[in-house]
């Protein structure tokens, strides 16, 4: 058997009386160096396999990229094959019969890509036919986000080049660098700064933080800040406290007055008064604050702050109990 680069004897037969054709288009052995992680795939027996090919997890066996239903886009058919990806054909299987092949999950492989430069730990994922109707079985593409990828280049290529060493992963073998936004227990994933990975007792979501808090893309945890104004002189008319977080009152003139969040557990306001005279606050409709009746106001005298902390669906308790 004939060494690989750098004098490393490759985990499988380069060429012999059984794969005569690893030079040809087709059958060709694009292992380069790495651990490949072995595993035998069962293929059925109505699918052609060659070596080299780009190999997705369908259900109970293995199948070439091109063998996947088209989604409607390059991108819907990158997603679903890179969340399929099951690794590279390391043997060959002709149609006609059933049987199981050598696929390697892991190691550094080189692929025919459309000419493009490639920078180090970019992402790779499967590339879409000149129809745009199905994925290519042997060709790879840079792609811009993890949910695409199938690995990550491993030579960075300065000058166009129409071909690339990539670094794959399986997902389905699930390698832990590889992306959590092409794993099955991964729902809707987003990428907006500030977003968080949340488990719903189903999956994983990406959301936005909420309540009182933000969260910057830096990882800074912010409280939400407002300005309002105080106005009317009831509950019906007063100024709407409509976000929990810190709001300044402005304006108040111990006749105006701002209405509070409708309560639930949990939620959280800070009241500043930033004005020389009493400010009205008042719960939400049906609502109290502290011991003081269903919709009445209590009154925060000039410059004073206090936290309102919601204990249920309908109590405010205020921290201090007098403002101050």
């Amino acid at each position: 058997m004939d060494a690989g680069p750098g004098g490393v004897r490759p985990p499988f037969p380069i060429k012999t009386p059984d794969n005569p054709k690893d030079t040809d288009m087709g059958n060709k052995m694009r292992w380069k160096y790495g651990d490949t992680n072995p595993v035998l795939a069962p293929v059925d027996s109505a699918v052609a396999v060659e070596i080299g090919d780009l190999l997705y997890w369908d259900t109970d066996d293995a199948k070439p990229a091109g063998s996947q239903a088209d989604q409607g886009s390059e991108a819907a058919n990158q997603i679903l094959f890179a969340a399929n990806f099951l690794g590279v054909a390391m043997q060959a299987k002709a149609a006609g019969a059933a049987g199981t092949i050598r696929v390697a999950t892991a190691g550094v492989f080189e692929f025919d890509t459309p000419s493009a430069t490639h920078e180090l730990a970019a992402m790779f994922g499967a590339s879409e036919n000149a129809g745009g109707d199905a994925l290519l079985d042997q060709q790879i593409e840079i792609v811009t986000t993890a949910d695409k990828a199938i690995g990550r280049v491993a030579r960075r290529d300065s000058a166009a080049t129409t071909t690339g060493l990539v670094a794959i992963g399986s997902p389905v073998m699930l390698y832990p660098y590889y992306a959590l936004a092409s794993m099955a227990d991964v729902g809707t994933m987003a990428y907006t700064a500030g977003y968080l990975l949340i488990a719903d007792g189903t999956d994983w979501e990406a959301v936005a933080l909420s309540g009182a808090f933000t969260l910057a893309a830096t990882g800074a945890l912010r409280m939400a800040e407002a300005t309002i104004a105080a106005a009317g002189s009831t509950q019906g008319d007063a100024t709407a406290i409509t976000a929990e977080g810190f709001v300044l009152v402005t304006a108040a003139d111990a006749t105006k007055g701002v209405v509070l969040p409708a309560a639930a557990a949990g939620k959280v306001v800070i009241v500043k008064n930033n004005a020389n005279a009493v400010l009205k606050v008042y719960p939400n409709t049906s609502d109290a604050i502290n011991a003081l009746s269903a919709n009445a106001a209590i009154s925060m005298a000039a410059y004073t702050c206090a936290v309102f902390n919601a204990y249920d669906a309908t109590t405010w308790y205020t921290c201090p109990l007098l403002p101050s």
